[in-house]
């Protein structure tokens, strides 16, 4: 979730219902899903903006939104990829205390985050740690201090021990990570987990077992259909970019064709008329969608598709560091781009 891919002329509310409706399906009546939604809502601090537009949330405000979504159906396990990413210090440090209050739950909450600062890092539970493949370090935030000390690695007082971990895993103090390694045991000694203070009874989960949609093929149609409707009508460039492009498409196949309907010779150019207008039809709707653009407000805002290609990360810096943190015992992983 570094990107949120949300419809940004929907309401807040708009957008958790159709979500609630496509994945609970009828299980729920009308007012036990909007129960549900406000319950949600006030959860994760948001219940006052139900009738704002997506596009008028603040970043920390569609982080929640995106976490919002996925707790309608109830989800045991939750996997967030670097939910922090983009925010400043104070909605990263809510968007955390958020996810261990729904780990303090009972929820399974695993996410990636990236260079967590000192007073983040001490809300995590667990902590894991991959370099190259190799695990260096499991176990409690508060023990990896001790651990590190353990292996001739002091870390300093007013030091961030995630700054700490992050040096020592790139070899910013020579090559030795294979000494934490040992001493860990590559992930297998557990000792460092002793202080978790959860109860976590043991669940065997059949991955074999068959899933049903509680969504039914044909609400998850209507709804969806439903949604970009409303969506298409609130975007006004969207419209409009499509009116212009039919009427001049359309003068333009007319004067091209214009009066050969009763001639018989023309039965050729009969055939590459209704062609061109074949064609037309199927790719003036998928040219309108790369040419949306904000007309009235401003600059483009709904360019994800061309955004997408040159928002690629560069290849010649892979990922080598992995932290795993767990809230309570509930997973809580966290993994670090270096």
């Amino acid at each position: 979730m570094q990107e949120e891919n949300l419809y940004l002329l929907l309401t807040l509310w708009e957008t958790m219902n159709y979500a609630i409706k496509l994945k609970t399906g009828s299980h729920l009546s009308s007012d036990e899903r909007s129960r549900k939604i406000m319950s949600i809502l006030e959860t994760l601090g948001i219940e006052l903006h139900v009738d704002t537009l997506v596009k008028n949330l603040s970043g920390g405000q569609q982080k929640r939104l995106a976490i919002a979504m996925e707790l309608v159906d109830d989800p045991s396990i939750i996997f967030l990829d670097e939910p922090t990413t983009g925010l400043d210090s104070s909605s990263s440090f809510q968007c955390v205390s958020l996810l261990k209050k729904l780990a303090r739950e009972g929820k399974t909450i695993v996410c990636t985050i990236h260079q967590p600062s000192a007073l983040i890092f001490e809300m995590f539970d667990q902590l894991y740690a991959l370099v190259d493949g190799n695990c260096i370090y499991q176990g409690t935030s508060r023990n990896l201090v001790s651990f590190l000390a353990d292996v001739d690695l002091v870390c300093p007082e007013t030091y961030n021990p995630a700054d700490f971990l992050l040096e020592i895993a790139t070899d910013g103090y020579g090559p030795i990570n294979h000494r934490l390694q040992e001493k860990i045991e590559n992930g297998l000694n557990h000792s460092y987990r002793a202080t978790s203070k959860s109860n976590i009874e043991q669940e065997t989960i059949d991955f074999s077992a068959k899933t049903e949609f509680s969504s039914t093929f044909l609400n998850q149609v209507v709804q969806l259909t439903s949604r970009n409707m409303l969506f298409n009508f609130r975007d006004k460039s969207y419209m409009l970019m499509r009116i212009i492009v039919h009427c001049y498409i359309g003068i333009l196949v007319g004067l091209m064709y214009y009066k050969i309907g009763n001639q018989a010779r023309q039965m050729i150019n009969i055939y590459k008329s209704f062609l061109v207008l074949v064609v037309v039809l199927m790719y003036t709707s998928l040219y309108s969608l790369l040419v949306r653009c904000e007309l009235i407000e401003g600059w483009p805002y709904d360019l994800n598709l061309l955004e997408s290609f040159s928002s690629t990360r560069a290849s010649n810096h892979p990922t080598r560091t992995f932290q795993s943190m767990v809230l309570d015992g509930r997973s809580l992983l966290s993994f670090s781009d270096l």
